[in-house]
Protein backbone atom coordinates (compact mmCIF):
# COMPACT_ATOMS: atom_id res chain seq x y z
CA UNK A 1 0.00 0.00 0.00
CA UNK A 2 2.02 3.18 -1.25
CA UNK A 3 2.26 6.38 0.21
CA UNK A 4 4.09 9.77 -0.32
CA UNK A 5 5.57 12.38 2.31
CA UNK A 6 5.81 15.61 1.26
CA UNK A 7 7.05 18.02 1.07
CA UNK A 8 8.94 15.77 -1.52
CA UNK A 9 12.08 17.33 -3.78
CA UNK A 10 9.98 18.94 -6.35
CA UNK A 11 7.04 20.14 -4.39
CA UNK A 12 9.96 21.94 -2.18
CA UNK A 13 11.34 23.51 -5.01
CA UNK A 14 8.21 23.82 -6.28
CA UNK A 15 7.35 26.31 -3.40
CA UNK A 16 10.61 27.61 -2.88
CA UNK A 17 11.64 25.61 0.44
CA UNK A 18 14.57 23.67 1.58
CA UNK A 19 14.65 20.39 0.55
CA UNK A 20 14.15 17.76 3.35
CA UNK A 21 12.56 19.65 5.61
CA UNK A 22 8.94 20.79 6.22
CA UNK A 23 7.34 23.70 4.33
CA UNK A 24 7.86 26.85 7.15
CA UNK A 25 4.94 29.26 7.11
CA UNK A 26 4.84 32.70 8.75
CA UNK A 27 1.88 33.90 10.66
CA UNK A 28 -0.63 34.84 7.67
CA UNK A 29 1.37 33.45 5.01
CA UNK A 30 0.33 30.81 2.20
CA UNK A 31 2.00 28.71 0.26
CA UNK A 32 2.92 30.68 -2.94
CA UNK A 33 1.37 28.24 -5.23
CA UNK A 34 -1.18 25.03 -5.38
CA UNK A 35 0.93 21.40 -4.99
CA UNK A 36 -0.26 18.77 -7.05
CA UNK A 37 -0.75 15.49 -4.45
CA UNK A 38 -0.36 11.88 -5.48
CA UNK A 39 -2.65 10.17 -7.11
CA UNK A 40 -2.94 7.55 -4.74
CA UNK A 41 -6.90 6.61 -4.59
CA UNK A 42 -8.03 3.66 -2.06
CA UNK A 43 -11.20 2.12 -0.76
CA UNK A 44 -12.44 3.78 2.47
CA UNK A 45 -14.18 1.08 4.86
CA UNK A 46 -15.94 3.34 7.05
CA UNK A 47 -17.73 5.07 4.22
CA UNK A 48 -18.76 2.04 2.12
CA UNK A 49 -15.59 1.25 0.62
CA UNK A 50 -16.09 4.92 -1.49
CA UNK A 51 -13.20 5.21 -3.54
CA UNK A 52 -10.62 7.72 -1.55
CA UNK A 53 -7.76 9.55 -1.43
CA UNK A 54 -6.61 10.39 2.52
CA UNK A 55 -4.44 13.22 3.02
CA UNK A 56 -3.00 13.30 6.86
CA UNK A 57 -1.52 17.15 7.63
CA UNK A 58 1.15 17.64 10.22
CA UNK A 59 1.50 20.88 11.65
CA UNK A 60 4.40 21.60 14.11
CA UNK A 61 3.95 23.57 17.03
CA UNK A 62 1.67 24.14 20.36
CA UNK A 63 -1.86 23.15 19.96
CA UNK A 64 -4.36 25.63 18.63
CA UNK A 65 -7.54 26.63 19.48
CA UNK A 66 -10.73 26.66 16.84
CA UNK A 67 -10.74 29.67 15.73
CA UNK A 68 -7.41 29.36 14.65
CA UNK A 69 -6.89 26.55 12.69
CA UNK A 70 -5.37 26.10 9.52
CA UNK A 71 -6.93 26.99 6.25
CA UNK A 72 -6.54 23.96 3.61
CA UNK A 73 -7.64 24.52 0.03
CA UNK A 74 -7.91 21.93 -2.60
CA UNK A 75 -8.20 21.69 -6.63
CA UNK A 76 -9.78 18.97 -8.74
CA UNK A 77 -8.27 18.52 -12.08
CA UNK A 78 -9.41 16.68 -14.98
CA UNK A 79 -6.59 14.94 -16.25
CA UNK A 80 -8.29 16.19 -19.80
CA UNK A 81 -7.85 19.93 -18.01
CA UNK A 82 -5.24 21.95 -17.27
CA UNK A 83 -7.07 24.52 -14.87
CA UNK A 84 -9.42 23.30 -12.13
CA UNK A 85 -12.33 25.80 -10.48
CA UNK A 86 -11.93 28.03 -8.02
CA UNK A 87 -10.55 25.97 -4.59
CA UNK A 88 -13.17 26.35 -1.85
CA UNK A 89 -11.46 26.59 1.76
CA UNK A 90 -12.23 23.29 3.96
CA UNK A 91 -12.95 24.25 7.55
CA UNK A 92 -11.84 21.66 9.88
CA UNK A 93 -14.89 22.61 12.24
CA UNK A 94 -17.67 22.12 10.09
CA UNK A 95 -16.47 19.87 7.54
CA UNK A 96 -16.03 17.03 9.53
CA UNK A 97 -18.35 14.60 7.92
CA UNK A 98 -19.04 13.03 4.22
CA UNK A 99 -22.36 14.73 4.91
CA UNK A 100 -20.90 17.83 5.26
CA UNK A 101 -18.45 17.35 2.70
CA UNK A 102 -17.26 20.75 0.67
CA UNK A 103 -17.68 19.50 -3.26
CA UNK A 104 -15.08 19.81 -5.46
CA UNK A 105 -15.31 20.98 -8.82
CA UNK A 106 -12.71 20.45 -12.43
CA UNK A 107 -14.43 23.19 -14.98
CA UNK A 108 -15.32 19.51 -17.14
CA UNK A 109 -18.29 18.14 -15.29
CA UNK A 110 -19.23 21.54 -13.09
CA UNK A 111 -21.81 21.67 -12.09
CA UNK A 112 -21.56 17.64 -11.05
CA UNK A 113 -18.70 17.54 -8.28
CA UNK A 114 -15.66 15.65 -8.82
CA UNK A 115 -14.42 14.80 -5.55
CA UNK A 116 -16.40 15.47 -2.04
CA UNK A 117 -13.29 16.53 0.66
CA UNK A 118 -14.23 16.42 4.70
CA UNK A 119 -11.98 16.09 7.83
CA UNK A 120 -12.17 13.46 10.33
CA UNK A 121 -11.87 14.71 13.96
CA UNK A 122 -10.43 14.32 16.51
CA UNK A 123 -7.14 16.53 15.51
CA UNK A 124 -4.41 15.32 18.32
CA UNK A 125 -1.22 16.75 18.33
CA UNK A 126 -2.20 19.02 15.38
CA UNK A 127 -2.27 16.32 13.09
CA UNK A 128 -5.21 16.70 10.81
CA UNK A 129 -6.80 13.64 8.89
CA UNK A 130 -8.14 14.62 5.40
CA UNK A 131 -10.32 12.24 3.27
CA UNK A 132 -11.43 12.94 -0.65
CA UNK A 133 -13.96 11.02 -1.73
CA UNK A 134 -13.75 10.93 -5.62
CA UNK A 135 -16.80 11.04 -7.78
CA UNK A 136 -14.84 10.80 -11.04
CA UNK A 137 -12.41 8.80 -12.01
CA UNK A 138 -8.97 9.92 -12.57
CA UNK A 139 -9.27 13.23 -11.08
CA UNK A 140 -6.53 14.89 -9.54
CA UNK A 141 -5.74 17.02 -6.76
CA UNK A 142 -3.50 20.02 -5.92
CA UNK A 143 -3.73 21.44 -1.96
CA UNK A 144 -2.72 24.84 -1.00
CA UNK A 145 -2.02 25.39 2.91
CA UNK A 146 -1.93 28.53 4.01
CA UNK A 147 -1.24 29.54 7.93
CA UNK A 148 -4.32 31.22 10.00
CA UNK A 149 -2.89 30.08 13.58
CA UNK A 150 -1.24 33.69 15.40
CA UNK A 151 2.25 31.71 15.14
CA UNK A 152 4.94 30.39 12.69
CA UNK A 153 4.61 27.15 11.56
CA UNK A 154 5.88 24.01 9.94
CA UNK A 155 4.27 21.71 7.61
CA UNK A 156 4.40 17.94 6.68
CA UNK A 157 1.60 16.33 4.80
CA UNK A 158 1.44 12.51 4.03
CA UNK A 159 -1.14 10.98 1.33
CA UNK A 160 -2.26 7.14 1.02
CA UNK A 161 -4.73 4.94 -0.26
CA UNK A 162 -5.41 4.13 3.10
CA UNK A 163 -5.55 5.84 6.48
CA UNK A 164 -2.98 3.32 7.95
CA UNK A 165 -0.35 4.40 5.46
CA UNK A 166 -0.58 8.15 6.29
CA UNK A 167 0.39 7.59 9.78
CA UNK A 168 4.45 8.26 8.76
CA UNK A 169 6.72 9.18 11.26
CA UNK A 170 9.57 11.63 10.41
CA UNK A 171 12.56 11.73 13.17
CA UNK A 172 14.86 14.56 13.69
CA UNK A 173 17.83 14.29 15.38
CA UNK A 174 19.92 17.24 16.46
CA UNK A 175 22.97 18.56 19.01
CA UNK A 176 22.49 22.34 19.86
CA UNK A 177 20.22 22.90 16.88
CA UNK A 178 22.16 20.98 14.50
CA UNK A 179 21.92 18.52 12.14
CA UNK A 180 22.74 15.90 11.87
CA UNK A 181 24.02 15.64 15.17
CA UNK A 182 27.69 16.15 15.27
CA UNK A 183 29.80 15.44 18.90
CA UNK A 184 33.22 15.99 19.22
CA UNK A 185 34.60 15.42 23.10
CA UNK A 186 37.69 17.19 24.04
CA UNK A 187 39.63 15.98 26.77
CA UNK A 188 42.88 15.42 28.32
CA UNK A 189 44.72 12.25 29.94
CA UNK A 190 44.92 11.91 33.64
CA UNK A 191 41.81 14.34 34.25
CA UNK A 192 40.13 13.69 37.48
CA UNK A 193 36.44 15.13 36.63
CA UNK A 194 34.62 13.14 34.15
CA UNK A 195 33.50 14.48 30.72
CA UNK A 196 29.96 16.46 30.57
CA UNK A 197 27.32 14.07 29.09
CA UNK A 198 26.39 15.59 25.91
CA UNK A 199 22.52 15.88 24.94
CA UNK A 200 21.01 14.69 21.62
CA UNK A 201 17.15 15.64 20.89
CA UNK A 202 15.02 13.40 19.24
CA UNK A 203 11.62 15.04 17.53
CA UNK A 204 9.06 13.66 15.61
CA UNK A 205 8.22 15.77 12.81
CA UNK A 206 5.80 13.31 11.14
CA UNK A 207 2.30 12.64 11.06
CA UNK A 208 2.72 8.93 13.21
CA UNK A 209 4.56 7.69 16.47
CA UNK A 210 8.18 7.67 15.83
CA UNK A 211 9.71 4.55 17.94
CA UNK A 212 13.97 5.05 18.59
CA UNK A 213 14.84 1.80 19.44
CA UNK A 214 18.69 1.90 19.44
CA UNK A 215 21.66 2.75 16.83
CA UNK A 216 23.85 1.24 14.30
CA UNK A 217 26.60 0.06 14.50
CA UNK A 218 26.28 -0.38 18.87
CA UNK A 219 27.60 2.46 20.76
CA UNK A 220 30.97 1.00 22.17
CA UNK A 221 33.66 2.05 24.65
CA UNK A 222 34.44 5.24 25.08
CA UNK A 223 31.40 6.06 24.60
CA UNK A 224 28.25 5.38 26.53
CA UNK A 225 24.31 6.43 26.08
CA UNK A 226 21.35 7.05 27.77
CA UNK A 227 18.09 7.55 26.91
CA UNK A 228 16.87 4.65 24.36
CA UNK A 229 14.75 2.77 23.37
CA UNK A 230 11.91 5.68 23.67
CA UNK A 231 8.29 6.33 21.55
CA UNK A 232 7.44 10.23 20.22
CA UNK A 233 4.08 10.89 19.44
CA UNK A 234 3.49 13.42 16.51
CA UNK A 235 4.70 17.13 17.24
CA UNK A 236 5.82 16.61 21.00
CA UNK A 237 5.89 19.97 22.74
CA UNK A 238 9.24 19.19 24.12
CA UNK A 239 12.18 16.61 22.12
CA UNK A 240 13.28 13.19 23.76
CA UNK A 241 16.59 13.70 25.15
CA UNK A 242 19.13 11.11 24.84
CA UNK A 243 22.81 11.35 26.76
CA UNK A 244 26.23 10.34 24.97
CA UNK A 245 28.76 9.98 27.90
CA UNK A 246 32.48 10.07 27.14
CA UNK A 247 35.13 7.94 29.22
CA UNK A 248 38.51 9.62 28.92
CA UNK A 249 41.03 6.52 27.44
CA UNK A 250 44.36 6.57 29.28
CA UNK A 251 46.69 7.70 26.27
CA UNK A 252 46.29 11.02 24.16
CA UNK A 253 45.00 10.76 20.40
CA UNK A 254 42.67 11.65 18.00
CA UNK A 255 39.52 9.02 18.08
CA UNK A 256 38.34 9.93 14.39
CA UNK A 257 34.91 10.36 13.46
CA UNK A 258 32.53 7.51 13.90
CA UNK A 259 28.97 7.97 11.99
CA UNK A 260 26.06 5.66 13.92
CA UNK A 261 22.08 5.98 12.96
CA UNK A 262 19.69 5.79 14.91
CA UNK A 263 17.70 2.60 14.16
CA UNK A 264 13.43 3.69 14.29
CA UNK A 265 10.18 2.77 12.26
CA UNK A 266 10.95 5.86 10.08
CA UNK A 267 11.96 3.90 6.68
CA UNK A 268 11.30 6.23 4.01
CA UNK A 269 14.14 6.28 2.05
CA UNK A 270 15.21 10.01 1.15
CA UNK A 271 16.77 9.16 -2.42
CA UNK A 272 13.13 7.92 -3.11
CA UNK A 273 10.53 10.58 -1.30
CA UNK A 274 12.97 14.11 -1.00
CA UNK A 275 12.78 13.97 2.82
CA UNK A 276 15.34 15.24 4.78
CA UNK A 277 14.98 12.85 7.37
CA UNK A 278 17.85 12.88 10.17
CA UNK A 279 19.08 10.20 11.95
CA UNK A 280 22.65 10.49 11.83
CA UNK A 281 24.66 11.10 15.09
CA UNK A 282 28.48 11.10 14.53
CA UNK A 283 31.00 11.17 17.11
CA UNK A 284 35.16 11.89 17.59
CA UNK A 285 37.17 12.86 20.17
CA UNK A 286 40.90 14.80 20.74
CA UNK A 287 42.39 13.29 23.59
CA UNK A 288 45.06 15.55 24.54
CA UNK A 289 48.64 15.18 27.34
CA UNK A 290 49.58 18.28 29.33
CA UNK A 291 47.90 20.56 32.10
CA UNK A 292 44.63 21.76 31.33
CA UNK A 293 42.24 24.36 33.01
CA UNK A 294 38.07 24.38 33.07
CA UNK A 295 36.82 26.83 33.35
CA UNK A 296 32.83 26.47 34.64
CA UNK A 297 29.66 29.02 34.76
CA UNK A 298 29.70 30.77 38.39
CA UNK A 299 27.74 30.92 40.75
CA UNK A 300 25.03 33.49 39.70
CA UNK A 301 23.18 34.28 42.64
CA UNK A 302 20.23 32.71 44.87
CA UNK A 303 18.21 30.38 42.94
CA UNK A 304 19.60 31.02 39.64
CA UNK A 305 19.96 27.54 37.87
CA UNK A 306 21.30 28.53 34.55
CA UNK A 307 21.47 31.50 32.49
CA UNK A 308 21.51 32.46 28.44
CA UNK A 309 25.17 32.62 26.85
CA UNK A 310 25.13 36.05 25.47
CA UNK A 311 28.59 36.51 23.86
CA UNK A 312 32.22 34.80 23.64
CA UNK A 313 35.05 36.91 23.26
CA UNK A 314 37.36 34.40 22.71
CA UNK A 315 37.53 31.36 20.27
CA UNK A 316 39.40 28.10 20.03
CA UNK A 317 42.90 28.83 19.25
CA UNK A 318 42.77 32.22 20.93
CA UNK A 319 45.68 32.53 23.89
CA UNK A 320 44.47 34.49 27.25
CA UNK A 321 45.82 35.97 30.01
CA UNK A 322 44.99 35.41 33.64
CA UNK A 323 41.55 38.02 33.96
CA UNK A 324 40.79 37.96 30.34
CA UNK A 325 37.40 38.34 29.98
CA UNK A 326 36.25 34.97 28.16
CA UNK A 327 32.36 35.43 27.69
CA UNK A 328 29.30 37.03 29.15
CA UNK A 329 26.07 35.10 30.13
CA UNK A 330 22.70 37.14 31.17
CA UNK A 331 20.09 36.42 33.89
CA UNK A 332 16.84 37.59 34.21
CA UNK A 333 18.44 40.18 36.43
CA UNK A 334 22.07 40.83 35.13
CA UNK A 335 24.15 40.42 32.24
CA UNK A 336 27.60 38.61 33.64
CA UNK A 337 31.31 39.02 32.82
CA UNK A 338 33.08 35.47 33.26
CA UNK A 339 37.11 36.25 33.27
CA UNK A 340 39.42 33.47 32.91
CA UNK A 341 41.12 32.34 36.22
CA UNK A 342 44.73 31.82 34.67
CA UNK A 343 46.53 32.15 31.26
CA UNK A 344 46.27 29.37 28.67
CA UNK A 345 45.29 28.99 25.14
CA UNK A 346 41.39 28.54 24.77
CA UNK A 347 41.11 24.87 23.57
CA UNK A 348 37.46 24.12 23.77
CA UNK A 349 33.62 25.89 24.17
CA UNK A 350 31.34 24.50 25.66
CA UNK A 351 28.21 26.19 24.43
CA UNK A 352 27.22 28.67 21.54
CA UNK A 353 25.61 32.14 22.14
CA UNK A 354 22.08 31.53 22.80
CA UNK A 355 22.49 28.46 24.68
CA UNK A 356 21.50 28.65 28.30
CA UNK A 357 24.37 26.83 30.73
CA UNK A 358 23.81 25.31 33.95
CA UNK A 359 25.71 26.94 37.18
CA UNK A 360 28.39 24.67 37.94
CA UNK A 361 28.86 23.34 33.61
CA UNK A 362 32.00 23.38 32.02
CA UNK A 363 32.19 26.80 29.83
CA UNK A 364 35.24 26.20 28.00
CA UNK A 365 38.89 24.99 28.91
CA UNK A 366 42.34 26.61 28.52
CA UNK A 367 45.42 24.48 27.66
CA UNK A 368 48.22 25.73 29.97
CA UNK A 369 51.55 26.11 29.01
CA UNK A 370 54.60 24.44 30.12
Amino acid sequence: MPFIIYPDAATAIGLGQPIGTPVHLGDGEAMRSFVPLAGLVGPDPSEGNAPTTFIRISMLGLPVTADKQPKIELLAHDPSEPNGSPAPPLDPNTAVALAAGVSLFDDVHNPVGAALAYFSPPYLDNVYLLKVAIEIPGTKLWIRISNTTGAARNFVWVVADNDAETRQPWVHATYRDAAPAEITFNASVGQTSAEPAQPIAITNRGTGSLTVSGVNPAIAAPYTMSGLPLTLGPNPNTPATVTVSFDTPSTAGDIPAATFRFITNDNTDPGLFGAGHNNKLILSAHILAGIWSVIKVPDLGEGVAEAELVEWHVKVGDPVRKGALIAAVETDKATVEIASPTEGEVAWLGAKVGDMVAVGSDLARLKIPG
